[in-house]
């Protein structure tokens, strides 16, 4: 009834305020534009694709409102904006006669009340802040590199590195305690980061809303991009050898390993990819790449570059000792990895953890930024 009563109030409404900045014909109210427009043919298809989850769960659904907005073009016609409304308190102001000023997420057409908290990590944590600032957030952070300190306060969401733990802290040189995790959460709080696992449940006891992003698509993909260009810088600084025709093994061809073999094979090196599936060393063949399989190396072993992807067990100490002098072997995987520790001198062994944000913080931060607006209902221009 709640949700019915919402609707038809907003399909009779006259006018609507909207986020938008730029001048537009409609009188001024409360520092706002006021805009008079007919949307109800809009709203009623919006109803029919969302009315289920409107009347299931109204205070999980953050409602959405198409407001046309009248905005001449060149052709002198008109053209549909959206207004998107996101928390019952920004409703309210919504309906208000006076509404208050509301910080606005202006993305791809859309705009939102949010404001959010960024707690510990690296330089991509400073740059993914950044690009939210530029979405028109109210960003506040705590332990984040070259950002202003503000005392953890509730937030409608907060933002943890990525991935979230370094044991039993926060990810970061200057990262918060744990507490502070909990300092920013009220109920409905929605906490992004990678490998939440050990916060998760005291999360839900908060009521807050854990939103877990590793294995997300397309914040995945970008950052085996990012990854695989990473150890391949590692590769060019502390190896003798150049990449040019020299044969390097990958082990395991998944998001990163796909990534990073196709990119040697561009520099013109001569790529080996290690699976345990058949189906992925066909996969590597039908690329132009050879292939083996994990753990028993019949082509033997004669690298001058090794990169692991794997976090198992892939090389053991009889197999290391069966590679080349000179040799690099790259760690990509997470802890504990998959290669032991090697005593050869004459083998440099690299753990290679955070490659993202190490050699591509700017890009690593507008991705991770990009898929938590993306999770939030907005999408980047």
């Amino acid at each position: 009834m709640l949700a019915r009563s919402f609707l038809s109030h907003l399909l009779k409404a006259k006018y609507y305020y909207t986020g938008f900045r730029k001048p537009c014909p409609a009188k001024s109210y409360g520092g706002r534009k006021r805009v008079k427009g007919n949307c109800q043919g809009i709203l009623s298809r919006l109803i029919t694709r969302r009315s289920g989850k409107l009347q299931n769960n109204l205070t999980k659904f953050y409602f959405t409102i198409l407001n046309a907005v009248r905005r001449k073009n060149p052709e002198g016609t008109f053209s549909t904006y959206c207004i998107i409304i996101a928390s019952p308190t920004a409703i309210d102001n919504f309906f208000s006669p006076k509404p208050q000023k509301l910080h606005r997420m202006r993305v791809g057409g859309a705009a939102m009340s949010k404001t959010c908290f960024l707690l510990g990590g690296d330089e991509r944590q400073r740059w993914a802040a950044q690009a939210l600032l530029d979405a028109g957030l109210e960003v506040r952070c705590c332990g984040v590199p070259g950002m202003p300190e503000a005392l953890p306060a509730p937030a409608d969401f907060v933002i943890l590195p990525f991935p979230a733990l370094q044991g039993e802290r926060l990810r970061g040189t200057a990262a918060p305690e744990r507490t502070a995790v909990f300092a920013c959460c009220r109920r409905g709080t929605r906490v992004y980061g990678g490998g939440l696992s050990p916060l998760r449940q005291a999360l839900l006891d908060c009521g807050a809303e854990p939103v877990e992003l590793f294995g997300t698509e397309p914040l995945t993909t970008h950052n085996a991009v990012l990854t695989a260009e990473g150890a391949i810088a590692l590769a060019v600084l502390h190896s003798p050898y150049r990449l040019h025709g020299a044969p390097c093994l990958v082990i395991g061809y998944g998001h990163i390993g796909r990534v990073l073999a196709n990119k040697l094979h561009g520099l013109s090196a001569r790529v080996t990819v290690a699976a345990r599936r058949p189906s992925d060393r066909a996969a590597a063949e039908a690329l132009g790449l050879e292939a083996d399989e994990t753990g028993r190396y019949a082509r033997g072993l004669a690298y001058h570059f090794v990169f692991n992807t794997v976090p198992a067990p892939v090389l053991t100490q009889d197999q290391l000792a069966a590679l080349l002098p000179g040799c690099l072997l790259v760690e990509l995987a997470s802890a504990p990895g998959g290669i032991p520790a090697c005593t050869r001198t004459d083998v440099t062994r690299i753990d290679a953890p955070g490659l993202p944000g190490r050699f591509c913080p700017a890009s690593a931060g507008a991705a991770y930024a990009a898929a938590i607006l993306e999770q939030e209902g907005a999408f980047p221009a």
